[in-house]
């Protein structure tokens, strides 16, 4: 279960190095990401979104925690990691819907 783990967490490294990223969710899948992506160079947390307006305006671990609109309005060209586990799917499709390209998304599921 840990080399699984491991190898997931590798695998994700490799897609956002040296990339810049926005975090969608701000809750527990969002804090064990964050855990798992600070220290590591060549990462590059622009904010954080989330859904949920009471978070907006906030800040987490000492990053902005935006409205999705403004996310795409400032990180139009960032790569979205998407850290909920129950709506993933559905984030997705909003980001997608949204004008977000499928290549520049990541479902994180550790």
């Amino acid at each position: 279960e840990n080399d699984i783990r491991n190898q997931k967490e590798t695998n994700l490294l490799n897609q956002i190095s040296g990339r810049n990223i926005v975090i969608f969710g701000c809750g527990q899948r969002c804090n064990s990401l964050i855990n798992l992506l600070f220290g590591n160079a060549g990462v590059n947390i622009d904010a954080l979104t989330d859904n949920d307006e009471t978070k907006w305006n906030t800040s987490l671990y000492g990053l902005s925690v935006v409205s999705p609109v403004k996310a795409l309005a400032d990180y139009a060209d960032d790569y979205y990691v998407i850290a909920n586990k129950a709506h993933g799917a559905d984030i997705k499709k909003q980001l997608i819907s949204m004008g977000v390209r499928e290549d520049r998304i990541i479902v994180w599921v550790p």
